[in-house]
């Protein structure tokens, strides 16, 4: 997963991270860094799979 964080020094960075991370905005990293976007991959995923995130209406989830 990319996250965009805020280095101690000021400057922004993107950081690919483990897929396994849990992580959320506004943590604080190891090196002092600051968490301030997550951005997901186009990979699909369990909630794409069940359809969670489907434009299509589905009565089970309803």
């Amino acid at each position: 997963m990319w996250v965009l964080v805020r280095k101690p020094d000021g400057t922004e960075k993107e950081l690919d991270l483990p897929k396994d991370s849990y992580i959320e905005i506004g943590d604080i990293l190891e090196d002092g860094s600051v968490v301030l976007e997550i951005r997901y991959t186009d990979e699909d995923d369990d909630l794409t799979e069940m359809g969670y995130f489907s434009d299509e209406r589905d009565e089970d989830f309803l």
